[in-house]
């Protein structure tokens, strides 16, 4: 392709905008996660887009964004509608804003036959209708789709550019990675991991530190999130991060972006220690978040889902009486799943989760959202427990258990090192 791994950094400038194209995003089937990955790309690169918008596939939008394009100049970078039903209109409509027409593009034709060659897929004339482009187009190579991109430079030599990408995110994504590589370039804001705390308490705690007004907080049900500027940016306010870090000491997981499970994991693998899991109302979600970790096989062994009472007393050798007694949803019975997955995989730790995640399953004195959590660390102290009471849906309420589970884990291990 004409523009194979071009890289356009010295073409990006201001104004810098950035469309989503598609039905399914209006209707909300779909979320915009392309526009979001292209704004972190671009604001790491020192251009954060002005503006961030979606549209339907032929309402025109694309069209018009073409035309106040070529008056002001600059950025503008348009996703979807490139495939190869006839709901794929983008290039119709950025035609039309160029004032062209569409043409076969050789280069594109050339590699779209020879990809649906390689893929053993049917070539028809709808596979042909992603080759037409506006004539000032250039084909860019997609290496995980069929549908090319289209570069279009601004006709005077300051910069700027038309940059038309495929919907599908695998796609978008590997191009935007070819055409803006962030290798080498100090980012002008590095991602902060913190457990344990909210954003009311980081307020509180945060209240006249130099520079508070440059931070950005992001929570979320998996884990929260601080943007913290670098020292090397001119347009925001700069700190100390060096002090950020040490007020933020009780809570902060890392200064890298890496998440919570995956610093517990590389704790627990610097002291050769393993982990094992039980869970009955996250029904595998926590062992699934550890698993997604790369290399996680190495500290965790293993767990057990237990939903019913009667697989609680058979796998984790949870005694009955007790569940008769407290309940399975109990710090009692959480303790007693904990030591019991600890011990049937001979697990230096190991991590229980038992409640009620709704909507329905209340008890008396335990009503939806009633969370029971215990870890179970090495010796024989007994296993440290956490009794939670959530409010949300059932899937919230779920990945909140998992979250405080995790960091009970974190907090205990870095505690006991």
């Amino acid at each position: 392709m004409a523009v194979l791994n071009r890289n356009l950094l010295k073409r990006l400038q201001r104004p810098v905008s950035i469309l989503a194209i598609g039905d399914e995003l209006l209707r909300g089937d779909q979320i915009d996660s392309n526009s979001a990955f292209a704004a972190r790309r671009l604001s790491t690169l020192g251009f954060v887009p002005d503006t961030i918008s979606q549209a339907a596939d032929k309402a025109g939008a694309a069209e018009s964004a073409v035309a106040r394009w070529r008056d002001r100049g600059g950025v503008l970078i348009v996703g979807g509608g490139l495939g190869p039903t006839e709901d794929d209109a983008t290039r119709e409509e950025i035609a039309r804003g160029l004032g062209e027409v569409l043409v076969e593009n050789g280069q594109a034709l050339n590699w779209i036959r020879e990809r649906s060659r390689r893929s053993g897929r049917q070539y028809t004339q709808h596979t042909y209708r992603q080759a037409l482009m506006p004539k000032s187009a250039e084909a860019i190579w997609n290496p995980q789709g069929t549908a090319p991109g289209m570069l279009i430079p601004s006709d005077d030599d300051k910069g700027g550019f038309l940059l038309v990408l495929p919907g599908v995110p695998r796609e978008y994504r590997a191009i935007c990675e070819a055409l803006f590589p962030v290798t080498g370039v100090t980012p002008r804001y590095e991602q902060w991991r913190l457990a344990g705390t909210g954003e009311d308490t980081l307020a509180a705690q945060l209240e006249g530190f130099p520079g508070r007004e440059g931070l950005g907080f992001y929570p979320s049900i998996k884990g929260y999130r601080l943007r913290v500027p670098t020292v090397d940016s001119t347009d925001i306010p700069q700190l100390d991060r060096k002090a950020l870090a040490e007020l933020l000491s009780e809570w902060l997981v890392s200064t890298d972006d890496e998440r919570l499970e995956s610093c517990v994991l590389s704790l627990l693998r610097e002291r050769g220690e393993t982990l094992a899991v039980a869970e009955s109302c996250t029904a595998g979600l926590l062992g699934a978040r550890i698993g997604e970790v790369p290399g996680a096989s190495d500290v965790f062994l293993g767990g057990f889902l237990t939903y019913a009472d009667r697989v609680k007393t058979q796998l984790l050798g949870v005694p009955a009486a007790l569940i008769e007694e407290h309940g399975a949803v109990s710090s009692e019975t959480a303790c007693a799943m904990a030591s019991g997955a600890r011990d049937s995989l001979n697990a230096d730790w190991a991590l229980a989760i038992t409640g009620i995640a709704g909507p329905g399953g209340a008890r008396p004195g335990k009503p939806v959202g009633t969370i029971h959590i215990a870890l179970a660390g090495p010796g024989e102290e007994a296993p440290t427990t956490q009794h939670l009471q959530s409010a949300w849906d059932r899937d919230t309420n779920r990945n909140y258990a998992v979250l405080q589970a995790l960091t009970l884990l974190w907090k205990n291990v870095r505690g006991s090192s």
